[in-house]
């Protein structure tokens, strides 16, 4: 499996599991680093350490996909990135 495809299929499991509650808070719209926005969304350090190494993956093609699927993610639920 090409590293992109697997960055993607691992981001897919990371925002399956992110599953909104309405326990959950909403994240801060004035949140401007990916780091806030995780963190307003109460991700787990786990989870974001998991998305950093995506994230820092030399392989610019994981970045991209990475990247491009948390932004998604973020539209879809009509936040600011």
């Amino acid at each position: 499996m090409a590293k992109g495809s697997k960055a993607a299929a691992d981001f897919s499991s990371f925002v399956r599991k992110r599953k909104t509650d309405e326990s959950e808070r909403i994240p801060d719209k004035k949140a401007n680093t990916v780091g806030q926005k995780l963190a307003a969304c109460r991700v787990s350090k786990a989870q974001w350490e998991r998305l950093q190494h995506l994230c820092i993956a030399e392989d610019t093609s994981v970045q991209a996909v990475v990247s491009e699927a948390l932004a998604d993610w973020f539209r879809k639920r009509g936040l600011p990135w």
